[in-house]
This record gives structure tokens, C-alpha cells and sequence, in this order.
């Protein structure tokens, strides 16, 4: 997407520490700022929480009963 931390932190509306410390694995978002950094980027909130391996098989369903 090609956003600095700053840029990043200035359209989400929250401190830019905090967007560092996310990045690095420090901070604790809360679910509001985890709102905001998603609606920013234009993703889901899963989509910067899960690994991709495990955004690929929640989108599969499992329907036993048409097997």
C-alpha cells in the first residue's frame, strides 16, 4: 500500500508510537484502534490478525451434508 508509519497513523487517527509499536509486535491495540487501522487500509479485521494460511481455510465451508 505504500504507507509510512506516520501517514498511516495521521489518516487512522491514532498516535504513531502506537503504529510502531503494532508493527513490531509490542503494542496492544484495542478494538477500536484495530477498527481504525483496518478501515484505513481497506482490510478486515482478520485480515491483519490471522496468518494467510489460516484467512484461506476460514473462508472454506464445510458443508458435510453435500459431500
Amino acid at each position: 500500500m505504500g504507507l509510512s508509519q506516520e501517514k498511516l497513523a495521521l489518516q487512522a487517527g491514532i498516535d504513531r508510537t502506537l503504529v510502531s509499536k503494532i508493527e513490531r509486535g509490542l503494542g496492544n491495540p484495542t478494538l477500536v484502534v484495530l477498527v481504525k487501522v483496518s478501515s484505513t487500509l481497506g482490510v478486515g479485521i482478520c485480515d491483519l490478525l490471522c496468518p494467510p494460511i489460516e484467512r484461506y481455510q476460514s473462508k472454506q465451508v464445510s458443508n458435510p451434508t453435500h459431500q
